[in-house]
């Protein structure tokens, strides 16, 4: 009837995000998680400030959502 377990049906679904740090000019940019992201992970990918050609993921985290009652 269902495909996943109770626990699977009743927690929220998250979006976590990557966070990237510019390997020429250092600075720290942010976006969506892809599949096989890990930490300290060399991506070659331009930076948005300087046009550096690579960064390294720096953290990957999951906002906090805030119940209501």
């Amino acid at each position: 009837m269902f495909s996943g377990s109770r626990d699977e049906l009743l927690r929220p679904a998250v979006s976590p995000t990557t966070f990237l740090k510019c390997n020429s000019c250092g600075t720290v940019h942010s976006r969506p998680y892809q599949q096989g992201d890990y930490v300290f992970k060399e991506v070659e990918m331009k930076c948005p400030k300087c046009g550096g050609e690579s960064m390294t993921i720096v953290s990957i985290h999951v906002e906090e959502q805030k119940q209501r009652r």
